[in-house]
C-alpha cells in the first residue's frame, strides 16, 4: 500500500508524500509500485521540482554510508499527483509484449536448429574455442571471452547450448540486432538490439555425487576422521540440465531465466526468451534514457550554479574594490590636508631663508603620492 490506498488502486499523493517516497526506494522499486514507468516518474518529480537521488546513491546507502537528503524546495500550487497502481504497470509490460513484432511470428521461426553448419559466425567462434578446452572439476568447459559466447556446459551439451543460442541470435538478427563484443562486469558477448547490449549466458549445473574413498584418502580420513565425515567422498557431474539466463539485474517484472523441466525443455520456450530479450531491451533504453535525461538536469544546474556563484563573486569583488576606492579617496583628502596644513605652518618660518627647495621638493612630492591614491583623480585623468 502507498499512502493508504489498496495496490490494486489508484494512488493519490502529495508532492511531499512523493519526496519522501523518492527517497525511501530505488526509483525503479517505487515506479513499479505507482504503476508507472522510472522515466516517468521521473518526468514528474522534475515538473515538481523534487530533488531525486542521484547515480550510485543506492549502492552508497545500501554500504552502510549515511548520505544528506537535500530539502524540498518551494513550489507554487504543488496540488496532488495520482498514479494508476500496480496492475497499470504490469499492463504496460503486457501491452509492450502485446505489440512486439515477434507476435505474428509463426512458430517454426523459433525453432531450435539441428545442425550448426550454418550457423551465426559468435557460435562458430565459441564452439572452435570450446572444443580446445578439457573439462573443469565440475565436469564441464567454459570461456570467458568477450568475443565468444558464455557457455558452461559439459562436452555432451555443447551442440545443445550452441544451438539453443543460434535459435535466439538468429531472430534476434532478424529484427535487426546482431552481436558484439562484450563489456563491463559480465562476460562473454552480447546481444545489440537498437543500440542496446543484452548479455546472455547458458550454464549447466553440476551436483555431487558421492563415491568410495581411495586409499590415500582412507588413511587421511585415519589420521584426521574430521576430513571425510562417514567416511564418504563427493565428486561433482554435470546435471545434464540447461538453465539460459538474461544478465540484466536491473530490469523489472520480467523473468530471467528459464531451465530444463519434466514437461519443458528451453527448446521449447524460444518464442518467450526473445520476446523477454525484447523487452528487457526496451526497459533498459527507457532506464538508460532516464539517466540521461537526469544526468543532463544535473550537469544543467551545476551550470546554473556556477554561473551564480561566479555573479556571486564577481558582486562580491566591486563591493571589495569599492571599499577599497573610498579609503583610497579618504585617505588621498587626507594628506592633501596634512600637506596643505604642513605648507601653511611651515612655509611663513621659512619666507626669510635663502633656500625653500626641500620644502618644495616635499610637497610635490607628497601631493603626487596623493594623486596616485585619489580614484577620483585617475578617473579624470
Amino acid at each position: 500500500m502507498v499512502n493508504g490506498e489498496a495496490a490494486d488502486s489508484s494512488i493519490v499523493l502529495t508532492r511531499k508524500q512523493l519526496y519522501e517516497l523518492v527517497w525511501s526506494e530505488p526509483r525503479l522499486q517505487l515506479a513499479k509500485r505507482l504503476g508507472i514507468s522510472d522515466v516517468a516518474l521521473a518526468k514528474r518529480c522534475r515538473k515538481l521540482k523534487i530533488p531525486m537521488p542521484g547515480l550510485g546513491y543506492w549502492s552508497k546507502i545500501q554500504a552502510g554510508k549515511r548520505l544528506p537528503r537535500p530539502r524540498l524546495p518551494q513550489f507554487a500550487n504543488p496540488g496532488v499527483e495520482e498514479f494508476p497502481g500496480p496492475r497499470a504497470y504490469k499492463a504496460e509490460n503486457s501491452r509492450i509484449r502485446a505489440n512486439l513484432p515477434t507476435r505474428s511470428w509463426p512458430d517454426d521461426a523459433f525453432a531450435v536448429p539441428e545442425s550448426l553448419r550454418r550457423a551465426h559466425s559468435v557460435v562458430r567462434a565459441t564452439r572452435e574455442a570450446l572444443e580446445r578446452l578439457s573439462p573443469d572439476k565440475y565436469g564441464r568447459i567454459g570461456v570467458d571471452d568477450e568475443k565468444l559466447l558464455h557457455v558452461n556446459v559439459s562436452r555432451t551439451n555443447v551442440q545443445r547450448a550452441l544451438a539453443i543460442l543460434e535459435a535466439i541470435i538468429r531472430c534476434i538478427v532478424k529484427l535487426g540486432g546482431r552481436s558484439v563484443h562484450g563489456s563491463g562486469w559480465r562476460s562473454g558477448a552480447a546481444l545489440r538490439i537498437d543500440e542496446i547490449d543484452i548479455h546472455l549466458s547458458i550454464e549447466e549445473p553440476a551436483r555431487n555425487v558421492p563415491r568410495r574413498l581411495t586409499k590415500e584418502e582412507l588413511e587421511m580420513h585415519r589420521r584426521l576422521p574430521a576430513l571425510y565425515p562417514r567416511g564418504v567422498a563427493y565428486d561433482s557431474r554435470p546435471t545434464g540440465r540447461l538453465i539460459l539466463r538474461i544478465d540484466e539485474g536491473q530490469v523489472e517484472d520480467v523473468q530471467r531465466s528459464w531451465s530444463d523441466g519434466k514437461s519443458r525443455r528451453l527448446e521449447g520456450v524460444i518464442r518467450e526468451i526473445v520476446e523477454t530479450i525484447l523487452v528487457t531491451a526496451i526497459q533498459k533504453k527507457e532506464r538508460l534514457a532516464a539517466e540521461a535525461e537526469e544526468r543532463r538536469h544535473k550537469e544543467e544546474a551545476e551550470r546554473r550554479r556556477q554561473q551564480e556563484e561566479e555573479k556571486r563573486r564577481e558582486e562580491q569583488r566591486r563591493v571589495w574594490s569599492l571599499i577599497r576606492e573610498a579609503r583610497h579617496w579618504q585617505l588621498s583628502k587626507a594628506i592633501y590636508s596634512y600637506v596643505d596644513a604642513v605648507e601653511r605652518a611651515v612655509a611663513p618660518k621659512t619666507a626669510n631663508t635663502s633656500d625653500t627647495r626641500p620644502l618644495r621638493t616635499w610637497i610635490e612630492w607628497a601631493r603626487a603620492q596623493a594623486r596616485k591614491l585619489d580614484p577620483v583623480a585617475k578617473a579624470v585623468q
